[in-house]
């Protein structure tokens, strides 16, 4: 259970993130965002992927596998991100983006940037959001769900990217 101060920051944030979708969004993407009901915070370095997923006759097919490949700030945009997947090359800023169909990844208004220690290196991790239609401990089959790739790897061990 979220305390009184976390759960205020994660409504603000998100109808911050509604107001962004709302004037940025093409209709038809604006209305798959309007039928979206799970979102999940993150932190993302260059040693993390995110798996875009579906869950289909009983199992997960993997559609797209996002690595962080840039990241940069402006004083007018704030940061920015560049994700690299199977599909193509996403810049990812303080609006929503339709990484696949009913998939949208942005960087919150309040992001976190921390220098963690990966595999015996130093990467900048960046915090991130991400919404899909339901969370994927409800498994739907044909719904497109996101996960982080060691949260993927520990429920789904046998599936490879």
């Amino acid at each position: 259970m979220l305390d009184p101060d976390a759960l205020l920051r994660k409504r603000s944030e998100q109808l911050w993130a509604d107001t962004r979708a709302a004037a940025s969004l093409p209709a038809a993407q604006f209305q798959r965002w309007t039928e979206l009901a799970s979102t999940h915070r993150f932190l993302l370095h260059k040693a993390k992927s995110i798996i875009v997923w579906d869950w289909f006759m009983g199992g997960p097919v993997v559609q797209d596998v996002l690595n962080l490949k840039e990241l940069s700030a402006t004083l007018s945009e704030g940061l920015q991100v560049t994700l690299q997947g199977q599909s193509g090359s996403y810049a990812i800023g303080h609006k929503p983006v339709e990484v696949s169909p009913s998939v949208f990844i942005w960087l919150p208004k309040h992001t976190s940037l921390n220098l963690d220690i990966v595999k015996g290196g130093h990467s900048l991790s960046v915090s991130m959001i991400y919404k899909t239609k339901t969370n994927p401990a409800e498994l739907n089959d044909g719904t497109r769900y996101a996960l982080e790739s060691a949260v993927f790897e520990s429920r789904f061990p046998a599936v490879r990217f």
